[in-house]
């Protein structure tokens, strides 16, 4: 599970007290893409919240020398929390699009195009689990990049180099895209020096586009009135008897919990597990449906 916040042209930075709040939920690394000199550069790594604002602050003080403020560029931010692949700064996004292994893993990178990507890439599903802290299964990607079992991958890196670079500028096709978020079920936002194509759909609030709700503040957990049978036999307190068809009211305080795929909240006790990873009923039926 992530969250991709893209910052269109004539905006700042999202406020620092929301960037903190959105690392505490994805706190597993971040990553800014953002418009230079009609390329892309990409930089990312910051694993903790001050490295965080040290690398926002780099960022409007390197477009600064240039004459330029953030305002005038489009910007692509990312918080990861691992699904596929360790927890390190290589892995954080967003990543260029190319095959160059180096390039991939930079943490300062030009290219022509990079991209973000939030949810799982179902093909690349043989993927090491950092939260249940074993490897999946025997996987094998297409094309010359065979993986073992219990080789650490990133499905978006895989994703790009096995698919997204042969495509060329037919990523900016729209019937493309649509083929993309089709079959990865994910979705991308990738970016260039003059362009910015939006995989999936996101959520524009207040000028920004979030790839999902896990942006929200999460809401106020609430007192539930539970009804419930009781079994015979059984006596209130004043030794007064209760039949069987009797309720008894009950206030349970139910916590609330983040889907991992798609970043809603939803009570704990509707919470399912797949594979080590925590999903709403909504994201569970996905997965079954994908065959995973």
């Amino acid at each position: 599970m992530c969250l991709i916040v893209v910052k269109p042209i004539g905006k700042t930075f999202p406020h620092k007290k929301q960037m903190k709040q959105w690392f505490n939920w994805f706190p597993d690394g971040v990553g800014i893409s953002f418009q230079d000199k009609g390329r892309v550069r990409t930089v990312k790594g910051a694993m903790t919240i001050p490295a965080m604002h040290k690398l926002e602050s780099s960022v409007e003080k390197y477009l600064h020398r240039d004459g330029k403020r953030i305002e005038d560029t489009i910007a692509i931010i990312q918080f990861r929390a691992a699904i596929t692949g360790s927890v390190c700064q290589k892995y954080c996004h967003p990543f260029p699009i190319t095959k160059n292994q180096e390039a991939l893993n930079g943490l300062n990178v030009v290219s022509d195009k990079a991209l973000a990507h939030n949810g799982i890439i179902w093909e690349y599903n043989g993927y090491y689990s950092v939260r249940e802290d074993v490897y999946a299964q025997n996987y094998y990607a297409p094309g010359s990049h065979q993986r073992q079992k219990g080789f650490d991958i990133n499905d978006a890196q895989e994703f790009i180099v096995d698919y997204l670079v042969d495509m060329g500028e037919s990523i900016w096709n729209k019937g493309v895209q649509n083929i993309i978020e089709a079959h990865t079920e994910s979705k991308f936002a990738v970016l260039s020096g003059n362009q910015l194509a939006l995989i999936g759909s996101f959520i524009e609030d207040g000028g920004y586009l979030y790839s999902n709700a896990g942006y929200k503040p999460a809401p106020p957990i609430k007192s539930i009135t539970c009804y419930r049978k009781l079994p015979l036999p059984i006596t209130e307190l004043g030794g007064k008897p209760i039949s069987q068809d009797s309720k008894v009211v009950t206030n349970l305080n139910r916590s609330l919990v983040q889907c991992e795929p798609c970043g809603e909240w939803v009570y704990s006790y509707e919470l399912k597990e797949h594979e080590g990873n925590r999903l709403c009923p909504s994201c569970y039926a996905l997965i079954g449906l994908a065959g995973a």
